[in-house]
């Protein structure tokens, strides 16, 4: 729980990798969203790039129980790499 933003987001994506290290064997992620109490658009790029960089590895990723709040945000994310020409997104934009 807590929040994913801007001053946290390179702290999440540096122990996503630390964790995912520990776990070699693994096949599938799924990232609940559940206790997300705010979530903005460079936290959202961030975590767009670990699951991007997940699934160039051939890991299956799904994220599950978005909050409400944050389907606005994920949406401009996923507008924005499109636009950008898609590929793996830019952590630092936002």
């Amino acid at each position: 729980s807590g929040v994913l933003f801007y001053a946290s987001s390179q702290a999440f994506a540096r122990e996503f990798t630390e964790n995912l290290a520990q776990f070699p064997d693994i096949k599938r992620i799924i990232i609940d969203l559940e206790g997300v109490g705010r979530l903005d658009l460079p936290g959202t790029m961030q975590l767009k790039t670990v699951v991007w960089d997940a699934e160039q590895a051939g890991l299956a990723v799904e994220i599950v129980n978005v909050p409400e709040h944050a389907l606005g945000v994920m949406s401009r994310a996923e507008r924005f790499i499109q636009e950008s020409g898609g590929g793996r997104p830019n952590p630092l934009i936002g």
